[in-house]
């Protein structure tokens, strides 16, 4: 009796061993198991932040790369968006040259490339755009108060990106005015010289946010209604206008930002000039 009982106690302490054996393995099991998803879940993590500096390096610097790897300064152009809405995909034909009252397309002096921007007299389908689109671009900094011939190479394809864009922009005008001698108008006096129009995104918005467009004297021949006079009586009625025409990078007024302008980016030449009346839009030439 005695020992069948201590076989009893051997079967019982055998069988808890293997238990205790069988419980410790699968605790083991689920550990490695666990630290195996973790490392996993921290490799894809790495991966996606390897990947992240890439994608987000313009957006931390809009602007260009003049921060040195610090942190961008808090200006007013480095506070402006990437603005992907634009239509990149756009045709943006070379511009069509020609001389206006003996004055070649490159002016009599400054910068040729600009002069050939501005003076340029050639339609296209124009792509409808957010105002904030324009108004809130990025530019770089290098870029500023320069030739275009001037610029690195970086520097000149940030600006080529968005530069020549046939747009289409909706708002309302601030105010309009004749401007003095120019080098892109071979410094001729008016009338022959161009129109400065600030284009806002409501009305009654003063201009320190606005987008300049200009009408040149090439364009304006062609349209003798596009007067200084009914610019600025549209402007008073609060009339919502749409224009249309070339984006343009001038480098020349970066001062000016928040001052008596939004951005240097601009648009220029205007091609179209059109204004919302009885629910439709009035072509400027034919307004009724």
């Amino acid at each position: 009796m005695r020992g069948r009982n201590t076989w009893t106690w051997i079967l019982a302490l055998v069988i808890i061993v293997a238990i205790v054996a069988i419980a410790l393995a699968g605790t083991r099991s689920r550990s490695q198991t666990g630290a195996g998803n973790s490392n996993s879940a921290a490799g894809s993590t790495g991966a996606r932040t390897g990947d992240t500096p890439d994608s987000g390096a313009e957006a931390d610097n809009p602007g260009g790369g003049d921060t040195g790897g610090q942190p961008a300064p808090a200006n007013a152009q480095q506070d402006k968006r990437s603005a992907t809405d634009l239509p990149l995909a756009a045709a943006k034909p070379p511009p069509a040259e020609q001389p206006f009252h003996g004055c070649p397309p490159t002016g009599d002096g400054g910068d040729p490339v600009l002069n050939t921007l501005k003076n340029r007299t050639d339609t296209a389908g124009w792509n409808p755009i957010q105002f904030d689109a324009l108004e809130k671009l990025a530019w770089p900094q290098r870029a500023e108060r320069s030739r275009y011939d001037s610029w690195p190479k970086d520097v000149r394809a940030q600006i080529d990106k968005f530069n020549g864009i046939p747009v289409s922009v909706e708002g309302y005008l601030f105010n309009a005015q004749q401007q003095g001698p120019e080098s892109n108008n071979c410094h001729a006096i008016a009338p022959d010289t161009d129109y400065h129009i600030w284009l806002t995104a409501a009305p009654g918005q003063d201009r320190t946010g606005s987008v300049v467009v200009e009408v040149t004297p090439r364009v304006r021949a062609g349209h003798p209604a596009w007067t200084v006079a009914a610019l600025r009586a549209i402007a008073h009625n609060n009339e919502r206008v749409r224009i249309s025409g070339w984006t343009m990078f001038d480098p020349e007024h970066p001062d000016q930002v928040t001052k008596t302008r939004g951005t240097i980016w601009e648009v220029h030449p205007v091609m179209k000039i059109e204004v919302m009346r009885n629910g439709q839009w009035q072509d400027m030439d034919n307004l009724r």
